[in-house]
Formats: structure tokens, sequence, C-alpha cells
């Protein structure tokens, strides 16, 4: 039998969606005129949903008697010792699965995947305060993209769990696991990030003789998907600039901020600005991964938070140091959907080529003094 413990006390969801918190579960599906899933399909499951592989379980398998009538009935308590999955999990598909896929359900996704073990309270509570900053995006995009599941895994929820409400599953960008694009980020990351650590002391005592405050700033960005990540740079302001920003009216119309002649920037930050040296700790970010060499510039949440439905389309890609705006008139363009319109036909022209052309532009207009980053 299925290593469960079958006295313990259970919260199973209802079809209709709520949580039976007294519920005592014993394994018998009957009252719900369901029928419990065998063990073979229990392992196909945890398969599908991309909780095990087909090699662990193939691994295990040679691990048990195979002359043992119960084999079938022993994989899911050996992935369970084997730490492939947890006793929980396995505990959910056996109990509760089969209700839920039963009927029609207005359970929500957070909530499932908590029953079954696969997210934890904080994690589950950190994506629905995220989703409430950004309604546009969705539970399982956001889980994702905070690498608290597998998108497999969701997949798998919203095809047997709600088939009706299913949403359609977003096609990646052709530039989303690109090896060469990868390639060239890692090997384009390594060169700047030597550079940047040539540069880095005399930075650093510039940037602290011209004002009080650390060398290196950090801000959280929005990157592919809405994903957050900290974002680096040399310090080119005043320390604390950033609850400042109200204080003075942005040149530009749309959800971005920008000031020729912005008052917290320091003298050694106009330097760094136009030389675009404080950009170099984002090789960082590329070699991170949250970032491309090429791509988008990264939004901050509030930004976002006043996106229209087709701004987000700029953010199919992971955002980049260079990009299309920078390389085509910065300072001349002022709004924000004209930004929007070059990162989009980035997106449709790209290539490694174009890629490779607009780092090229970039350089050039860094030795030109124009500051394209």
């Amino acid at each position: 039998m299925v290593a469960v413990n079958k006295r313990a006390q259970y919260s199973p969801i209802s079809p209709a969606g709520s949580t039976a918190h007294s519920e005592q579960v014993s394994g018998d599906t009957s009252r719900f005129n369901v029928r419990q899933l065998t063990h073979d399909e229990l392992v196909r499951a945890l398969i599908e949903g991309e909780l095990v592989t087909e090699a662990q379980v193939a691994l295990v398998r040679e691990l048990l008697d195979p002359s043992s009538t119960s084999n079938s009935q022993s994989v899911s308590d050996a992935l369970v010792q084997q730490g492939v999955v947890s006793a929980e999990t396995i505990e959910f598909f056996v109990h509760q699965f089969p209700i839920l896929r039963s009927a029609l359900n207005s359970a929500n996704l957070g909530l499932v995947m908590r029953s079954a073990s696969l997210i934890s309270a904080r994690q589950e509570a950190e994506v629905l305060r995220y989703q409430r900053m950004n309604p546009r995006l969705r539970f399982g995009e956001i889980a994702v993209n905070f690498g608290y599941c597998k998108q497999g895994t969701v997949d798998f929820f919203l095809k047997y769990l709600y088939p009706t409400g299913r949403t359609v599953h977003r096609v990646p960008h052709s530039s989303i696991g690109n090896r060469a694009k990868r390639a060239l980020d890692v090997s384009g990351a390594l060169v700047g990030l030597t550079v940047t650590g040539l540069i880095y002391i005399p930075l650093a005592i510039a940037i602290r003789i011209d004002s009080p405050g650390p060398v290196m700033y950090s801000q959280i960005r929005l990157g592919l998907r809405g994903k957050p990540f900290r974002l680096w740079k040399f310090r080119s302001m005043i320390q604390g600039a950033d609850v400042k920003q109200h204080l003075l009216k942005s040149e530009t119309s749309g959800q971005f901020f920008k000031q020729k002649d912005d008052p917290r920037v320091t003298r050694v930050g106009r330097f760094i600005r136009k030389t675009s040296l404080d950009e170099f700790p984002q090789f960082w970010n590329v070699l991170m991964g949250d970032m491309s060499l090429v791509g988008t510039r990264p939004p901050t949440p509030n930004e976002a938070m006043e996106y229209e439905d087709w701004h987000w389309k700029r953010l199919n890609v992971k955002p980049g140091i260079t990009g299309e705006w920078q390389v085509n008139g910065r300072s001349a363009i002022t709004e924000f959907d004209d930004v929007v319109k070059l990162d989009i036909r980035y997106q449709k022209r790209w290539s490694i080529r174009h890629d490779l052309n607009l780092i090229i532009q970039t350089v050039g207009a860094i030795f030109s003094r124009k500051g394209a980053c």
C-alpha cells in the first residue's frame, strides 16, 4: 500500500473550493462517488506533473524485488523513502486529487498546491502579495517565475482541475532558452565583470569622495514575465534619491521617469552616466540569468502597476543592459508608448546577428560619449 498516514487529520479541498478543516480522510473516496487512482495512475500523475522523472521511477523499480506482487504499489513508497517526493504530496494525490478532478472547481491554484505540499504557506503568501501588485499576472505564472514550482506542474493542475477555465499557455519568445544567446550573454558578462573589477577601486574612491553613501546601488526591477530581481549599479545619485523622486517632475509621459538635469545626480554620477560606467555591475545580473546583454529596459514594480495590457508584451523577453531604445534615440524619446513599440519591434526582429549589431552600436555610442546605456 501507499505509505500514508490514514488516521492523520487532513484538510481536503471540497469540489466547491472550500476547505473542510475537520474532515478526517481514511483513503475512502466512495463518499464522494469518485474512483481512487490506481498506483500506476498515481505514478503517471507524478511524472506528468513533473514531480518525479521517468529515470527516477525506473531507478526505484530496479531497487524493488521483481518477484514481489506488490511491486507497483511499492513504487510510491520507494519514491518517498528516496526523498524524491514527500509523503504529504503522495497523500494529496491519493485522497484529494480524485475528488478535485471529479467536479468543476473554484478552488484557487495556490490552495491546491499548498494542500499538495508543493509550495509553503509563506511562498503562497508571497505570490499572492505580488499578484495584488500585478493583477494581470496569474498565480501559476508568478510561482514559476519565483522558482517555487515547475511550469509542467502548473500545466498539469490546469489541465485536470480547471479544464473549462484554463488559460492559454503563452508560447515563450524564441530568444528564451536559446543556447547561442545565453553563450553570448555569459561570455559578454565575463568580459564585462573583468572590466568592472579593474575600474571598481578608482570609481569607488571617486564616488565616496564626491558624496556620502555606498558605492553600489541596488533596486528591485521586473524581468522576464514580471519576475522580480535585484539590479545593481554604481551609485550615481545622492543617498536617498528614490524617496525624493516625487518632488520632481518627469520630462516624459507614461510609466517611466526621466529628467535631463536631475538635481539628485552627483558630479561623478554625471560622468559615469555619460560614459555608461554606472551600468557595468549589471553584468553580474546577466551572468546570473536575470538579464541579457540585449533586451528591454527592466521596469520598477511601481511602473508596472500602471501598465496597460499591451505594455506587458515588453516583458516577454529578458531585460537587457542595452537594446533598441538605448541605441535609437533614448534621450529624444519622451513617450512611454514609443519605448514599448521599440521593445516589441526588437522581439519581432530578434536574432543573434541583431543582438550583435545592437551591441556594436552601443559600444560606438559609449565611445562617442552619448551614453547609450
